[in-house]
């Protein structure tokens, strides 16, 4: 499955936003792709919700927080 990763603060300066409205475009042509968001943050909510009216829910995945101390890959 292609998948595209995002890994950082969830705010809003972050335009994540965007990231939610392209992989909409992308699904078009890749139906499968999908974007994990890494991390949390004051946007978390709006993002939710956004993924929701776009119906990405099956091509987003929300992590949440990692801690700064493990490898994000082994």
């Amino acid at each position: 499955r292609p998948m595209l990763l995002y890994v950082g603060r969830v705010a809003h300066e972050k335009n994540i936003g965007f990231l939610l409205d392209m992989v909409a475009e992308v699904r078009k042509r890749v139906p499968d792709v999908l974007l994990v968001i890494c991390g949390e943050g004051p946007a978390e909510s709006s993002l939710r919700q956004q993924c929701a009216r776009l119906a990405l829910d099956a091509n987003v995945t929300f992590v949440g927080y990692l801690d700064r101390a493990t490898t994000l890959l082994d």
